[in-house]
């Protein structure tokens, strides 16, 4: 017995208080989902969507941020690499903006608005002869495409242009033929006269 007794004396006793808490057990109303599959790494084609949306609401600064961003990432689409050259030119970074659109035609050669642009940037920069190869290739390009008349108007007559200021006379007045329809010259005035 003594030993029941002192079995009572160590056992301690403890007592809990509880206390009420006024709450509503009411079903609830609206779907909850908690989306635990995502990704610390936006994808591709996030990171795009996001680029085009900010470039085409004129938030060029978020927009390069992300054009920056999937450039890093590794990824490759032409159309990235182009509208970042874009930004970039208009930057006055006319050499980073070349190199940008070289890389978009690398990645799809058979972008012809790309070929088109690069022809731009470089007769800005005083390169004719590799504007007039870009203006040639982007034609190329523009007459495997559907619907591309007026863009393939645009190249003619810019490669017109271009060849006519270059010395080349004969081939330039063709394309700009080919781009307005009948051109008539006026030798007595030294012009064109684009009907």
């Amino acid at each position: 017995m003594e030993s029941d007794d002192k079995y009572n004396k160590e056992q301690k006793v403890f007592r809990i208080k509880t206390f009420t808490v006024p709450f509503s057990l009411e079903k609830i109303k609206e779907n909850m989902h908690i989306n635990t599959h995502t990704s610390s790494n936006p994808s591709k084609e996030t990171i795009i969507t996001k680029a085009f949306q900010f470039h085409s609401e004129g938030n060029i600064s978020e927009a390069s941020k992300y054009y920056q961003y999937f450039i890093n990432q590794g990824f490759k689409d032409h159309r990235v690499f182009s509208n970042y050259g874009s930004i970039l030119k208009d930057l006055g970074k006319s050499k980073e903006a070349a190199n940008l659109l070289r890389k978009a035609i690398t990645i799809n050669p058979k972008f012809a608005a790309g070929h088109y642009n690069l022809g731009n940037m470089l007769k800005e920069m005083g390169k004719s002869k590799e504007a007039i190869l870009c203006y040639k290739e982007s034609l190329l390009c523009y007459k495997e495409e559907i619907n591309s008349d007026k863009n393939i108007d645009k190249v003619k007559n810019n490669l017109g242009d271009l060849l006519l200021k270059n010395g080349n006379l004969k081939e330039g007045l063709l394309y700009i033929r080919e781009a307005n329809g009948s051109i008539i010259l006026n030798y007595k005035k030294s012009s064109i006269i684009i009907n």
